[in-house]
């Protein structure tokens, strides 16, 4: 077979795999997509941000800004051609979303390609580029509630992939594209970021490991110290309070890790699950590690490095030292370097069985989780529809404008923005001084997800109750604590809307004024429900 034969061969393939992944995506999150698709979905949040790009030429809230300035570039052509602004900020975040995530098997699939040399592609690693076009979560979960993720994640494998080629080729042209893609990392999403640094650490050991000499490895740690000082100087100056963020984080790391679970744990069963899932990690990383020593005295070097920085990477994504709250959003990277590794197994590991085991226990696994996704984007929030009608019949009935406050629970803020018009925020960023600065201020409670409990007596009535930073951060995911006189405005199976007309007495707030807590209610649980009015 020719070489230009296989080449349009191998192109086809690859534009059918593509395309396909596009058109399931496009079906399922956007042509039968509702625009509201539930309460705690962070689809609405980017499309807040963008209509402020679009309003004001600028971010109402300060983030990582590459994916929302492409949304909105994307939405100013749908303008262009008469779409009205939120039909087109939508239809653009879902347009862009249905693409991204099967461009993730584009790099994958030049880097295989690159591996094999002139070989053609055999069915096994056509299965893995189809696996990169389908990863686990990107068919729904992620391009909606995660979609910085998303971009982050495609960004991430070319990244790879560029960092593959300069391994080989050791070219100025491919510096300065691993360096470019790396900045769009920064750019886009912290987690990301995170992850980038990640495998640029893993690269490292790798180097030092396959004694590569004092040289590149001198030359790789100037890198990985300039990419770090390079990461921190964008996320600083885009977004500081990410940077506040990643301190906290990197403070309590280890008290909130598995490490700290395990010693903090009292008994026995806790202490053996957070063995476990401090074991298993190991066991694999071992099995990885065998199979890497087994096959890697023949490779170049740059195959030598590559191969083991995956496996580093695949377990630096989850070291038992990481905050338990920041290792799943850091396991949703895990399938990149597992099908790099994966890729290396079948081109030099000569075991049949596994051979083949592992590529088709790896699509069945795909298979299923697309399974779960669609049955998911069917099954949640039933009542879509009768839900976006009550919102726009509040926003219509209370002349609800961008000078009234919306409070509500974190993950259902945006809908005050996008939905309501109004201003939203959380009850862990309430300031005395919002007070003046709004017409009206106004409490919208979902009632989904969140069963009526029989009022009784508690044993901390009155209780006061003082928030710290971390609590605060669980208690702006809870329902806000209000007066059990205040009767709600509107309480349905959906929702209660409630309007403030003075500071509820049971908040405390800080000397700066600040909300820092609150006083428990008679005969109110912490978790109170719509039945407290009634």
């Amino acid at each position: 077979m020719g070489r230009s034969h296989l080449g349009d061969r191998n192109r086809a393939i690859l534009l059918f795999i593509v395309a396909g992944a596009f058109a399931a995506r496009a079906i399922a999150i956007w042509v039968f997509r509702p625009e509201f698709v539930g309460w705690f979905n962070h689809c609405y949040y980017y499309w807040v941000q963008v209509r402020g790009i679009l309003e004001t030429g600028q971010l109402p809230y300060a983030d990582l800004p590459l994916l929302f300035y492409f949304y909105a570039g994307v939405a100013s052509l749908f303008e262009l051609f008469g779409m009205e602004m939120p039909s087109a900020i939508v239809n653009s975040s879902r347009l862009v979303m249905s693409i991204v995530p099967a461009l993730i098997a584009i790099p994958i699939y030049l880097l295989i390609r690159r591996m094999q040399g002139s070989k053609p592609l055999i069915g096994r690693q056509w299965l893995l580029v189809a696996i990169a076009a389908f990863l686990p979560l990107t068919f729904a979960h992620m391009p909606e509630l995660l979609q910085k993720n998303t971009l982050g994640m495609l960004l991430l494998s070319g990244l790879m992939f560029a960092t593959y080629v300069l391994l080989q080729s050791r070219t100025i042209s491919w510096l300065i594209a691993v360096l470019s893609l790396f900045v769009l990392v920064a750019l886009t999403h912290l987690g990301t970021l995170a992850v980038a640094l990640l495998f640029a650490a893993s690269l490292l050991a790798a180097f030092t490991h396959t004694g590569s000499g004092s040289r590149h490895i001198i030359a790789t740690s100037l890198v990985v110290v300039g990419l770090t000082t390079v990461a921190i100087t964008i996320v600083y100056t885009l977004d500081a309070e990410a940077c506040a963020r990643i301190l906290r984080y990197a403070i309590t790391s280890v008290p909130n890790s598995l490490l700290g679970s395990l010693y903090s744990s009292g008994s026995s069963a806790e202490k053996l699950m957070f063995l476990a899932a401090i074991g298993l990690p190991l066991l694999l990383l071992f099995v990885l590690l065998r199979t890497y020593k087994r096959n890697c005295e023949t490779l170049p070097l740059a195959d030598r490095i590559f191969w083991l920085g995956n496996v580093l990477l695949a377990y630096a994504l989850v070291l038992p030292v990481f905050d338990l709250s920041v290792v799943p959003r850091l396991v949703l990277f895990m399938p990149l370097p597992l099908l790099i590794v994966t890729a290396y197994h079948l081109q030099y590991h000569k075991a049949k069985l596994s051979n083949r085991l592992v590529p088709g226990l790896a699509s069945l696994g795909v298979v299923a989780m697309l399974f779960g996704e669609s049955m998911n984007l069917l099954m949640l929030y039933p009542d879509k529809d009768e839900i976006h009608t009550e919102l726009l019949q509040l926003r219509q009935q209370y002349q609800l404008s961008k000078d009234d406050l919306v409070l509500t629970q974190y993950g259902v803020n945006p809908i005050g923005n996008w939905f309501l018009g109004t201003r939203s925020g959380l009850i862990t960023a309430f300031d005395k001084k919002d007070w003046g600065s709004y017409r009206r201020i106004f409490v919208l409670d979902p009632n989904e997800f969140q069963p009526g409990t029989t009022q009784a007596s508690s044993p901390d009535v009155g209780k006061v109750i003082y928030l710290t930073e971390a609590e605060k951060y669980s208690a702006m995911r809870q329902r806000i604590p209000l007066p059990p006189q205040l009767a709600p405005l509107t309480d349905s199976k959906h929702l209660a809307f409630y309007e403030l007309h003075a500071i509820p007495e049971n908040w405390l707030f800080n000397a700066a004024g600040n909300w820092i807590g609150y006083i428990r209610p008679s005969k109110v649980e912490l978790t109170v429900t719509r039945e407290r009015t009634r």
